[in-house]
């Protein structure tokens, strides 16, 4: 038997999607660790993905064992994961059986985040696999 967390504001299923988001099959955020990811979300610094590109030098350099070089490395690599995929992207979302090979198949077919948000059910069922 599986336990799952369903609150969305739970700190610790905020973090691991996180670390998920960064990891190097998904988004490939080189830097951001479980040490960072604690204290971005610990301070109230990130709530969501999207607070991940929101970030200033001066917050990041104000963490713990974070020093100006370090931070601006990280915000470089947050930066460069725009350029990513759109497959990686899904594949980061971390949308429950949606895999590696599932979101390359969606991307594929969709073509844009926007027209796979739109999708029926139906036309989620057409992708093939």
């Amino acid at each position: 038997m599986a336990y799952r967390c369903v609150n969305a504001s739970c700190p610790a299923k905020r973090k691991e999607s996180l670390l998920h988001f960064a990891s190097r099959h998904a988004m490939n955020i080189d830097g951001l660790g479980e040490k960072i990811v604690d204290q971005l979300v610990d301070q109230g610094l990130v709530k969501n993905f999207a607070d991940l590109y929101e970030l200033k030098l001066d917050d990041v350099s104000a963490l713990e064992r974070m020093a100006e070089k370090s931070a601006q490395n990280l915000l470089e690599e947050i930066k460069a994961s725009k350029t990513n995929s759109l497959a990686r992207l899904i594949f980061a979302l971390g949308i429950r059986f949606v895999g590696e090979r599932t979101a390359q198949l969606l991307a594929t077919h969709f073509a844009s985040l926007p027209k796979l948000a739109e999708a029926s059910m139906e036309q989620l069922e057409e992708v093939t696999e």
